[in-house]
């Protein structure tokens, strides 16, 4: 089973668990740029996917999306 690490997906009582266990949040943070009018502006998604994966692997929890 995959770890939950998003707090959107947690109820109250797992959120209080984990924070009890270790109290670390990441907060994603990325620019989000124009590349020309045929690109999406989705830079933000990379930095998004990788603090899940640190928080995978550091047993850590990242928040809602901001």
């Amino acid at each position: 089973m995959m770890k939950k690490v998003r707090l959107s997906s947690m109820t109250c009582k797992e959120v209080a668990e984990k924070f009890a266990e270790n109290p670390v949040v990441l907060i994603p943070n990325a620019s989000i740029e124009e590349h020309g009018p045929q690109t999406p502006m989705g830079d933000y998604r990379l930095t998004d996917i990788v603090s899940e994966k640190i928080a995978e692997r550091t047993d850590s929890v990242v928040p809602v999306d901001i």
